[in-house]
């Protein structure tokens, strides 16, 4: 039996260095992570900060929409609550700094390196989200709408100046009474009774119901048919998240409308919910 207390190195039997290497991995590669995190999030503040200088050459030829000072404002992200601040300067959007968030920090950087700068050179959070990022992308856009919807808007400084007439010297002119000329009363002629042309969609005139499958379940709808036109779709029931769901109906039923088919482009950031749409319209028209 050897005596681990007098020569505890004669009775380690386990390589340590396996151990000792994979330890040395892990810091390595939790470096390059915070690494390229850090670079990521340099390289979104100068792009930042460039939209921001370029806007601030600009600001003289018109007044922005909003009072200046710093707002805060939160949505829901992937995971929990995303927080921004929003810095309005002159009268413009100028920097946007994200306070906390819970959505991984990997898609978060993804969607915010492309949401923010187009954010503040649009002045308007109306914009595109991050394909691969779009709940992180949501809830960067509504957290800034949250923000902006507390800021008040610009009024004008003064009330335009109206000069008034002094005529109480001046002679009257006299009025004039014009003679009447005879009306000639011409003698209509019948209008031609307008013919109106079907529409492309060959069905009777009525409603047909139709059924599709959305992100979580079924989304039912009736599209109403007159003279061969589609004139109206409503959507019965559905079961996707409201939040998103709402970005896609009305958008689908306008674009729907406009080519009178369902041969349209789906909403992005909505994909699914676009897709149940256009499905159960096509199974009510029977294509």
């Amino acid at each position: 039996m050897s005596c681990v207390e007098i020569c505890p190195r004669d009775n380690v039997r386990a390589n340590p260095k396996p151990a000792i290497a994979t330890a040395v991995a892990v810091v390595a590669l939790t470096g390059m992570y915070f690494e390229g995190n850090i670079a990521s999030n340099q390289a979104t503040e100068r792009q930042i900060a460039a939209i921001a200088a370029s806007l601030s050459t600009k600001q003289g030829a018109y007044a922005g929409a909003y009072t200046d000072g710093t707002y805060t404002g939160s949505a829901d992200g992937y995971h929990g609550t995303t927080s921004v601040s929003v810095t309005v300067t002159e009268g413009a959007i100028m920097d946007i700094h994200v306070v906390s968030t819970g959505d991984d920090t990997l898609f978060f950087n993804q969607a915010k390196a492309q949401v923010i700068p187009a954010i503040i050179a649009a002045q308007s959070a109306e914009v595109d989200t991050v394909s691969g990022a779009t709940f992180s992308s949501f809830g960067i856009i509504d957290a800034v709408k949250n923000a902006l919807s507390s800021v008040p808007q610009q009024q004008p400084e003064s009330d335009p100046v109206s000069f008034a007439v002094d005529n109480s010297g001046e002679t009257p002119m006299p009025q004039l009474t014009p003679t009447p000329s005879p009306v000639v009363t011409p003698t209509p002629s019948p209008s031609p009774t307008p013919t109106i042309q079907p529409g492309p969609i060959s069905l009777a005139d009525g409603d047909y119901s139709g059924t599709g499958r959305g992100h979580k379940g079924d989304i039912d709808v009736t599209v109403t048919i007159v003279n061969g036109f589609i004139t109206n779709i409503n959507i019965d029931q559905y079961r996707d998240t409201k939040k998103y769901f709402s970005r896609a109906e009305g958008k689908m039923i306008d674009r729907v409308l406009g080519a009178q088919g369902v041969n349209v482009d789906t909403v992005s950031g909505a994909t699914h919910s676009s897709e149940g749409i256009l499905e159960a319209i096509a199974d009510a028209l029977g294509l």
